[in-house]
């Protein structure tokens, strides 16, 4: 899954700019609590990765949580990129480093013991594939607002 790395723009213009990956170890991230307080983010069009330590200012379990208290300015994440497409469209979130992305995010699906995975996961990409489909291929919005280090 695509993911966006963004912040509110009250959150940005009260930072030092940012002029590499690197320059996010200086700002306060918030981070979902299942993944290391790291990113790699790889220069868009190819090139090799950068990996940048994150100093957590909070570590939640959800990506909803994350998402309010960017919009509150309380820090930045990376956050698939179908939950923020909104804010990024509106403003109210700003993409950071556009010349840079992320790696995208897994998406993994657990059953509970003794289910019957052949008919689970029948069901599951039958409920799926609808739905995805909308969702990854929205009517296209208009490019977002990008943040380029300069305040």
């Amino acid at each position: 899954m695509r993911r966006a790395l963004v912040a509110a723009p009250a959150f940005v213009q009260a930072q030092a700019p940012l002029s590499a990956p690197a320059d996010l170890a200086l700002w306060d991230g918030v981070q979902l609590g299942a993944r290391r307080p790291e990113l790699s983010l790889s220069p868009v069009g190819g090139g090799p990765a950068e990996r940048v330590r994150l100093r957590p200012r909070a570590t939640l379990s959800s990506a909803l949580g994350i998402l309010g208290l960017l919009r509150a300015g309380a820090g930045f994440a990376p956050l698939p990129e179908v939950l923020v497409r909104e804010d990024l469209s509106t403003g109210s979130l700003l993409r950071l480093l556009p010349g840079w992305e992320l790696e995208e995010m897994a998406v993994c699906l657990v059953w509970p013991d003794g289910a019957v995975r052949r008919r689970l996961t029948g069901l599951l990409v039958d409920f799926l594939t609808p739905r995805l489909e909308r969702l990854f291929q929205s009517a296209p919005t208009p490019p977002p607002p990008y943040f380029t280090g300069a305040v």
